[in-house]
């Protein structure tokens, strides 16, 4: 998962301990911040009793206006406890990424420099950005022709006329007018006859 929101780790008795932010666990669950803080809170006193206030997982982040909020990091136990509480598809989204931030500390990171010395990483590195530029090419292809047909469907006032608008969506006029009578959006001008 490509994710702006960085998982840290903490150091804790000179070991480094990976942590999932509080702000990445409510964007994975699709719940607002505060009712993660919330329930952190609450599985913390629940755990800890009246050691909350001892708990070494808070943090802060700087919000969209620059001001300092608090957050937590919680390692891997304390998220999935906090999540065994959810459903079954939120408990299964963080676990992925458990999964996947594991992956990556598994996988070593590749240093550039060295990398630019050894042929075979070179070539590895190509590959994949081959791979991805096709993928890219691939998308743009794929979007091309809807771009193509919005850009079509305007016309330099942005305005339709009733024959245009039926083309554009494949009907008889006939049919759009219909339509647009028993929806209430349109309606017949009749003239006046004075006797």
């Amino acid at each position: 998962m490509n994710t702006l929101i960085e998982t840290t780790e903490n150091v804790t008795n000179d070991a480094a301990v990976q942590t999932m932010s509080s702000r990445e666990i409510a964007q994975l669950c699709d719940k607002q911040h505060k009712h993660i803080m919330r329930d952190i809170r609450q599985m913390l006193e629940e755990l800890n009793g009246s050691k909350f206030g001892l708990v070494d997982f808070c943090g802060y982040y700087l919000d969209n206006k620059g001001e300092k909020r608090a957050c937590y990091n919680l390692p891997k136990r304390e998220c999935l406890i906090l999540v065994s509480g959810y459903s079954t598809s939120l408990r299964a989204k963080i676990i992925d990424r458990w999964q996947e931030l594991e992956k990556q500390v598994a996988t070593p990171q590749i240093n550039l420099a060295n990398a630019l010395e050894n042929p075979l990483t070179i070539k590895q590195l190509l590959l994949e950005s081959i791979n991805q530029l096709e993928d890219l090419r691939n998308e743009v292809s794929t979007l091309k022709p809807k771009a193509e047909a919005l850009e079509g469907l305007k016309r330099s006032d942005g305005l339709f006329g009733l024959i245009e608008a039926a083309k554009v969506l494949e009907i008889r006029p006939k049919d759009l007018t219909n339509y647009l009578r028993k929806h209430d959006w349109c309606y017949q001008y009749m003239p006046v006859f004075s006797l």
